[in-house]
């Protein structure tokens, strides 16, 4: 993980609430759930990672949807 990508996961739980809501709003383009602070944290960095870093190889998400398929 980069400095900057690493620093700005750190700094999550420091944010008032309002704003990570506001960076939800931003990074997903819709409105945050009613979750506790902490989902929205966890949520975020995973997020912000995954924005910077890319998310699942294809391969992946193919056999996550397979396995979804089967319940």
């Amino acid at each position: 993980m980069t400095d900057s990508i690493a620093a700005h996961v750190a700094a999550l739980p420091k944010k008032p609430t309002p704003e990570l809501k506001q960076m939800w709003r931003e990074l997903y383009d819709r409105e945050p759930p009613g979750f506790s602070r902490s989902y929205l944290i966890s949520r975020l960095a995973s997020r912000i990672q995954e924005l910077a870093y890319g998310g699942l190889k294809p391969a992946t998400r193919a056999r996550l949807d397979e396995l979804v398929d089967c319940l």
